[in-house]
């Protein structure tokens, strides 16, 4: 479903100029968007393949966490859970918003957990189509009608994605933000 970033209400997580958005896009369509966008290919048996550069897979090494009143206490700090001050991560925030100026966006709305009583929900923001049909894998999916009643925006938790290298690590660069209830 196409809309707008201020039916989204995108701008509450600051994430401003942006007109078109795509939502929860069915597995063939996001398949098909990322084909006609160069952006993979499709094999021999019907999967799509893409090309994620040299930093591919799994970065366990790469884990920061925001060290605040919240998390000082509730986190085993250490070579998997690294600190990352609140400064640092609102100036990485603010590059990847100010990344997506302008850009075609793909937004998955979901669910994370099975039992519906205590289930959280999820948006995950992507600039890539093949980006979304992974999330659209990765997590549960809401009915037709969860996604018009249930208010899944912002509820619990963001993820933006994007091809965004961030100059200093080199890396690919993803950014969870969490919201309270």
């Amino acid at each position: 479903m196409l809309v707008t970033g201020k039916d989204l209400k995108l701008d509450a997580i600051g994430i401003t100029g942006v007109e078109e958005v795509h939502r929860n896009l069915s597995v063939e369509k996001l398949v098909e968007i990322a084909i006609q966008k160069n952006e993979g290919i499709v094999t021999s048996t019907g999967s799509l393949s893409v090309k994620t550069g040299k930093y591919t897979g799994r970065s366990p090494d790469d884990r920061f966490i925001v060290f605040d009143d919240l998390t000082h206490d509730k986190i085993h700090w250490g070579k998997v859970n690294k600190r990352i001050p609140t400064e640092t991560f609102e100036k990485l925030s603010q590059k990847m918003k100010k990344f997506v100026d302008g850009k075609e966006l793909y937004i998955f709305d979901g669910f994370v957990g099975a039992d519906i009583e205590n289930r959280s929900s999820i948006r995950v923001i992507t600039d890539h189509a093949w980006q979304s049909s992974f999330v659209h894998q990765l997590f549960i999916r809401p009915s037709v009608t969860e996604l018009e009643t249930v208010p899944l925006i912002l509820e619990k938790m963001v993820i933006l994605c994007y091809f965004l290298v961030y100059q200093a690590l080199e890396r690919l660069a993803y950014l969870l933000i969490l919201k309270e209830c």
